[in-house]
C-alpha cells in the first residue's frame, strides 16, 4: 500500500514537472537522473568488487601462512615442536600453536581470535570470518596429526581492517566527488540540450512573426541534415502552401467584390427608378423597397470586402497629411447626431478646440464612423459619448455607450471578420460583421491599438490609442 502511494506521488510529481518545464529543462532533468543512476550503479560495483577482492586476498594469504607454519611443525615423541621461529607477525598474520587440549604453546595471544585456551576448533581448512569487537578477522585452524591422531593445532589469523579502511576511503571519495560530478554533468546536459534546441527556438520566433501576418517569412534551414533541418524544411513547405492559399483567397475576394459592384449598381438604379413610378401597386412598392435596402447592404458589404482584400494584399496604402483630429471628430459627430437623436439617445462629444495629427483623413473618418455608428445602432436608451484627449505619449479616442454590453466570452472575437454577437439583430441593423475588423486595421496601420471594455447590461467602451508621431 505504501509502495503504491509512493509510486502515485512520484508519478504526479513527474507529470507536474513535465507540464511546467521546458524541453531543455526536462532533458537536463532526465539526463541528471540517468547519470545519477549510472554513477550509483558503477560506484556500487567498484566498491563491492574492491571490498570482496581485498577480503578474498586476505583469506588466501592467511590460509597460505597457516600451511607454511604447519609445514614447520615437527612431532617428536608425540609432542609438537617448531624447529625454526615463526616470523609472520610483521606481515600482519598472527599464528599460534595449540596442543591437543587447546592450550596455546607458541605465539602471541589475540583476544577472541588466538585465546589462551582454544575451544572446539572448526572443522575444515577453509578460512572462517569472525567479527571480534567490531573488527573483522579471517581465521584458519589446521590439525597436526601423528599416526592419524590429532596431537596439536596450528591457528593463523589476519584482520580485514586494512581492506575495510581502503574500501571506506574509496566510498568517501565517491560520495565527495559525486555532487560536483553530477553538477558538471547537469550543466553540460543543459548546455548541450539548449544548443541542440536553439534551432527550434529560432523556428518558434519565426513562427510568431509569421503569426502576425507576414507569410512571406521563411525559417532559416540549418546546414546539418538532421531532424531539426527536416522540421525547418517541412515548416517552410507548409508556409509556402499557406501563402499560396491565402493569396488565392485574397484574389478571389477582390475579384468577386469588384465584379459584383456593377450589377449591384444596376439593380440599385433600376429599383430607384421603379419606386418613382406613380402607378406602382403597394405590394410591388414594398417588395422594391426591400430589394433596395438589401442592395444597399450588399453594396456596403462588397465595399468592405474589397477594402479588406486590398489591405491584406498591401495594395491599400495610407495617404498621410496633417489634419485637425478634433475637428474631424466634431464633423463625424455632427453627421451622426441626427441618428442618435432619432433613437432618443443623449449624444455627448468632448474634444479639445484643436488637435493636430498626422494621418490618413479618409481612413480616420471611416474609423470614427464605424465606432460611433455602431454605438448608436446597439444602444437603445441612455447615451453615447465620444471623448478625444491628448495624453502623454499619444492621443486617446474613447467611444462609450450604455448599450446591452458584450459577454466576456465574446470579447476576444469581437474584432474578427464576420463575427456578430447577435446575427439576427445585427442584420436588422444593417451590420455586416466587418466594421470592427476594418477599424482595427486602420488603427494598426497608423501604429496604434484598439481595445474594448464591456459589462453586460452597463455598456461598452472602445478605446483607440494613436501615437503622436503617426
Amino acid at each position: 500500500m505504501m509502495l503504491k502511494k509512493l509510486r502515485a506521488l512520484a508519478g504526479a510529481a513527474l507529470r507536474l514537472l513535465e507540464r511546467n518545464l521546458t524541453i531543455s529543462a526536462r532533458l537536463t532533468l532526465w539526463f541528471s537522473m540517468l547519470l545519477t543512476v549510472v554513477l550509483a550503479f558503477f560506484s556500487s560495483v567498484v566498491y563491492l568488487t574492491l571490498d570482496r577482492g581485498g577480503k578474498a586476498e586476505v583469506a588466501t594469504l592467511v590460509a597460505t601462512h597457516a600451511q607454511q607454519v604447519l609445514a614447520q611443525v615437527e612431532v617428536e615423541d608425540g609432542h609438537p615442536r617448531v624447529s625454526e621461529p615463526i616470523h609472520l607477525a610483521p606481515s600482519g598474520t598472527q599464528v599460534a600453536l595449540y596442543d591437543g587440549r587447546g592450550n596455546r604453546l607458541l605465539g602471541e595471544a589475540v583476544p577472541g581470535v588466538l585465546p589462551e585456551k582454544m575451544g572446539v576448533p572448526p572443522t575444515g581448512s577453509q578460512p572462517q570470518h569472525l567479527e571480534v569487537h567490531g573488527q573483522g578477522w579471517f581465521v584458519v585452524t589446521l590439525p597436526v596429526e601423528d599416526g592419524g591422531r590429532v596431537i596439536a593445532w596450528v591457528r593463523a589469523a589476519r584482520t580485514t581492517q586494512g581492506v575495510e579502511a581502503t574500501s571506506h576511503r574509496f566510498l568517501f571519495l565517491l560520495l565527495a566527488a559525486a555532487p560536483p560530478f553530477l553538477l558538471v554533468g547537469a550543466l553540460g546536459g543543459l548546455f548541450i540540450s539548449r544548443r541542440a534546441l536553439g534551432a527550434i527556438d529560432r523556428i518558434t520566433r519565426t513562427a510568431r512573426a509569421i503569426g502576425q501576418g507576414n507569410l512571406s517569412e521563411r525559417v532559416r534551414v540549418p546546414s546539418a541534415n538532421d531532424e531539426v533541418g527536416h522540421l525547418a524544411q517541412t515548416f517552410n513547405e507548409m508556409l509556402g502552401r499557406l501563402e499560396a492559399a491565402f493569396e488565392r483567397q485574397r484574389q478571389f475576394t477582390a475579384d468577386a467584390s469588384h465584379e459584383l459592384r456593377t450589377p449591384l449598381a444596376v439593380v440599385a438604379a433600376q429599383t430607384e427608378d421603379a419606386l418613382h413610378l406613380p402607378a406602382l401597386p403597394p405590394e410591388a412598392r414594398a417588395a422594391l423597397t426591400t430589394i433596395q435596402a438589401e442592395t444597399q447592404r450588399m453594396a456596403k458589404l462588397i465595399a468592405q470586402l474589397l477594402f479588406l482584400a486590398r489591405s491584406d494584399s498591401s495594395r491599400l496604402g495610407l495617404e498621410y497629411e496633417e489634419l485637425d483630429l478634433a475637428a474631424l471628430v466634431r464633423d463625424v459627430a455632427a453627421e451622426l447626431a441626427a441618428a442618435a437623436a432619432a433613437k432618443g439617445l443623449e449624444f455627448k462629444v468632448e474634444a479639445p478646440s484643436s488637435l493636430t495629427f498626422w494621418g490618413d483623413q479618409t481612413q480616420l473618418t471611416r474609423l470614427l464612423i464605424n465606432l460611433v455608428e455602431n454605438a448608436i445602432k446597439y444602444t437603445y436608451r441612455g447615451q453615447v459619448r465620444v471623448r478625444l484627449t491628448a495624453q502623454e505619449g499619444g492621443i486617446v479616442l474613447a467611444v462609450a455607450d450604455t448599450g446591452p454590453g458584450i459577454p466576456p466570452e465574446a470579447l476576444p472575437h469581437i474584432f474578427e471578420r464576420f463575427y456578430r454577437l447577435d446575427k439576427a439583430r445585427s442584420r436588422a441593423n444593417g451590420g455586416t460583421g466587418l466594421g470592427l475588423a476594418i477599424a482595427r486595421w486602420i488603427v494598426t496601420a497608423h501604429g496604434g491599438r484598439i481595445d474594448v471594455q464591456s459589462q453586460v447590461g452597463r455598456g461598452t467602451t472602445f478605446t483607440v490609442w494613436l501615437p503622436p508621431g503617426s
